[in-house]
């Protein structure tokens, strides 16, 4: 009895580490997504920027706040990618 327990304590343990290594997986997939998504707005970003001297002092912190913002998202999916790794 105790050879059979262990045999499903077993089991369920694999089960669990495949459904982390799925979930890994999906997290991967997600973060990726992410990037491709911070890749189209820095081209848009990279077009505000052509309009810099027309923007209002107001324009240019704005601007300014969203690539600080872009820089740090990043860092963090950058980090949670080489973590999952």
């Amino acid at each position: 009895m105790n050879k059979r327990v262990s045999l499903v304590d077993q089991k369920d343990q694999a089960r669990r580490a495949g459904d982390r290594i799925i979930k890994m997986e999906q997290m991967g997939k997600r973060v990726l997504t992410l990037m491709e998504a911070i890749k189209k707005i820095n081209v848009l970003m990279d077009d505000l920027e052509w309009e810099r001297d027309r923007m209002t002092s107001s324009g240019h912190e704005t601007l300014d706040k969203y690539w600080k913002l872009i820089e740090k998202l990043q860092k963090d999916l950058q980090k949670i990618r080489e973590e999952g790794n």
